[in-house]
């Protein structure tokens, strides 16, 4: 119920004036900092080292705090505990340790509802209708509400890593019309039922989160099922910003977060247009406040307005973790998805590699894992020498299909770095 409430609150949002999205911004920092600063031996211990008031914090000064790293957030353990909420008012959860150690999260039941009714709401703007059934592949809880039994907002969820046919036999009998989950996992399944002229599974909205779209992948959702909308998630914030129906970047939720897009050598922010590691402060779990929070993503922020007309500022390019990246062995950093699949395309392998996955290792060297038909020796040859023209000498060993891996949670990455 708290959940519907909340869509009520929000649902507005993202029509108001873009003076109105500043004062609701300005409010939600003003009062996460306060409520950080008065009960966290964390947040309180930082600002008074600086010499920080923190009323007299605002985005155009935010600045002026030290950024938060994950290993911070470890070490700071229960320092960085809201004295506010007792244990019965807070869920623990971890995240899935993608790029290290799990991180424990503490997240007031309040923050829980809001942040779902902020999913609610990106559905409703695109289309939704709550009598819809939603069906999600993710580790999702889609526990028993009592409004269910009255048909609205029903949630069922299948794992990521479900055998294909039995996932397949699900959803025919589910009928759901909106998808939610990996866009790996959706585009596995639209490419599933097109190639086995499978019937009675089209649901009319798709929801991409939780990895970086790969283009191949939004291509068979859109030719499959509809055009996907991706949304930019995290486990510390929840639903940070999310495409509209133009589709020329992600509109980031302003009344619920602060986005600051900072230099990664100096940590000054950046003008927009110039990408840079995208540190986010949130203003609604005060059981463990995230104040300038180095996401470890890389991002840019849009020059000018999006043509849709909403108030939100647009982040224009979310390009994945700094763990994302190659590093040449003269320092210089090169996205890794792009950079395989622009050698990929340029020999002609673009469309019989289904999947790829790639990794860097400790040493500098590169396994490639290439999952699709057999390829022929004067191919491997062919893409080896083109991934040379921007990868130099790094030494790249190709892999078999049975190396392309998932985690844990059933989440596919394209790219990821040994190198510390």
């Amino acid at each position: 119920m708290k959940q519907l409430l909340y869509f009520l609150r929000i649902r507005r949002n993202p029509t108001r004036s873009r003076e109105r999205i500043d004062r609701i911004r300005a409010d939600g920092l003003r009062r996460i900092i306060l409520s950080a600063y008065e009960n966290t031996e964390y947040y309180k211990r930082l600002f008074d080292e600086h010499d920080i008031d923190p009323r007299t914090v605002t985005a155009e000064t935010i600045s002026r705090i030290p950024m938060m790293t994950k290993q911070q957030l470890r070490d700071a353990g229960e320092a960085v505990h809201s004295r506010k909420f007792g244990e019965h008012e807070v869920i623990m959860e971890k995240t899935g340790g993608s790029t290290g150690k799990p991180l424990a999260i503490r997240t007031s039941k309040d923050a829980i509802a809001i942040l779902q009714a902020a999913k609610l709401r990106i559905y409703v703007d695109h289309g939704y209708k709550l009598t819809q059934k939603i069906c999600s592949f993710l580790f999702y809880d889609a526990a028993k509400k009592f409004y269910h039994r009255f048909g609205i907002h029903r949630m069922y969820s299948i794992p990521p890593l479900m055998p294909m046919n039995d996932m397949v036999d699900f959803l025919q009998t589910l009928d759901a019309q909106v998808f939610d989950g990996y866009p790996s996992r959706i585009a596995s399944i639209a490419r599933h039922v097109k190639e086995n002229g499978i019937e009675g599974i089209k649901p009319t909205l798709v929801f991409t989160n939780s990895e970086t779209i790969q283009e191949k992948d939004r291509a068979i959702i859109r030719e499959q099922f509809v055009d996907p909308i991706d949304i930019y998630v995290s486990y510390e914030f929840k639903f940070i910003a999310c495409e509209c129906e133009l589709r020329n970047g992600m509109h980031i939720n302003e009344d619920l977060v602060h986005v600051e897009i900072v230099d990664p050598k100096t940590g000054d922010p950046v003008p927009n247009g110039v990408a840079g590691e995208i540190v986010i402060t949130g203003f609604s779990n005060e059981a463990m406040p995230f104040i300038r929070y180095n996401t470890e993503d890389v991002g840019t922020i849009a020059e000018s307005p999006c043509a849709c007309g909403r108030p939100f500022t647009l982040l224009k390019n979310v390009l994945g973790r700094v763990s994302d990246f190659i590093v040449l062995k003269s320092g210089e950093r090169v996205l890794g998805q792009p950079c395989f699949a622009r050698a990929l395309g340029a020999v002609g392998l673009y469309d019989k590699v289904v999947r790829f996955q790639a990794t860097q290792r400790s040493d500098g060297s590169i396994d490639l894992a290439l999952d699709g038909e057999d390829l022929a020796e004067s191919e491997v040859k062919a893409l080896l020498d083109e991934l040379a023209k921007t990868l130099g000498n790094i030494e790249v060993r190709l892999l078999p299909a049975s190396a392309v891996k998932r985690t844990k949670r059933g989440k596919y990455r394209v790219f990821k770095s040994e190198l510390s």
